[in-house]
Formats: structure tokens, C-alpha cells, sequence
């Protein structure tokens, strides 16, 4: 049985894209407590696809992560997904990452999901740069053997 928080999740990702505005003021004002740090993190992702590919409401978008981050979830996998949205939506408003602190497969994780941020605010340009990006850090640290077990996380996103 789904809880609340997975049925209120669904819904808005079955309503983001036409009801972009109403879904985010509903994220503001009704969403279901998260019963588990892999529900915290599927709403961090969820953040960041709404506000930066729908919206392009970058600094509410960052908001809204930082305030996720004190949330008693956040254990160290939220955070390095917090990390990643809060870094993806700056590098997709405004073309520069601070890296420090980041293993690579987050600032691959950082570059693919700006890619798609970009993409979503009709950026192609900025869109295809931050992927190849990512593509030639993955390529790098492969020759360097940095990242001899990517797995999904790097890989998807891509």
C-alpha cells in the first residue's frame, strides 16, 4: 500500500508538466511528510526537475533544498542529493559549479541534470556543452580508473 507521501508525489509528477505553477504551490502548502530518506530524496529530485526545467525559479528552487537539509532524514545520501540540486540549478542559471567537496560522480550527477535544466529552459547550447562535459569526466576518470564502478547513479542521468 502506497503512503500518502508516495500518492501526493505521484500525482504531482502526473501534473507537473501542465500545472507546473499550481503543483509548486502545492509542494508549498500540502505535501505529506516523508517517511523515509528515499522519500526525501525523491522530493529533492523533484525540486529540482519542477522549479529549474518547468519554472526556471532557480532561487526557489535552492530554497527549497536548503530547507530540505535540516530535515531528520537527510542522512548522508539525501545530502549528497541536496548537494547536487542545489549545484545543478546554479550551474544551469548561471554556468558555474564550486566543486568543492564533490566526489565525481556527483559533479557528473551536477552536469547531467543542468544539462537537462538547461534543455528545459531552451538553453541547447548550455544543454549539449554541461552533457559533453559529463560525458568527458566520465571518459576521463575511466582512463585514470577514477570511476571503475559507475553505476546507475553517474550513468542515467547521462
Amino acid at each position: 500500500m502506497a503512503s500518502a507521501f508516495d500518492e501526493f508525489l505521484a500525482q504531482a509528477w502526473a501534473d507537473h508538466a501542465d500545472r507546473s505553477e499550481a503543483v509548486a504551490e502545492q509542494l508549498r502548502t500540502a505535501t505529506p511528510a516523508p517517511e523515509t530518506s528515499s522519500q526525501l530524496a525523491a522530493l529533492a529530485r523533484f525540486v529540482v526537475h519542477l522549479c529549474g526545467e518547468h519554472l526556471g525559479a532557480f532561487d526557489d528552487g535552492r530554497w527549497r533544498l536548503a530547507a530540505l537539509a535540516t530535515h531528520p532524514l537527510a542522512d548522508a545520501s539525501v545530502q549528497s542529493t541536496l548537494r547536487v540540486g542545489q549545484a545543478s540549478l546554479t550551474l544551469a542559471h548561471s554556468g558555474a559549479a564550486d566543486w568543492r567537496g564533490f566526489t565525481a560522480e556527483e559533479q557528473v550527477r551536477t552536469e547531467a541534470a543542468a544539462a537537462a535544466i538547461s534543455l528545459g529552459q531552451h538553453d541547447t547550447e548550455r544543454a549539449v556543452a554541461l552533457l559533453q562535459a559529463a560525458r568527458y569526466r566520465v571518459a576521463a576518470r575511466y582512463r585514470v580508473a577514477a570511476l571503475p564502478d559507475a553505476g546507475a547513479a553517474v550513468h542515467r542521468p547521462l
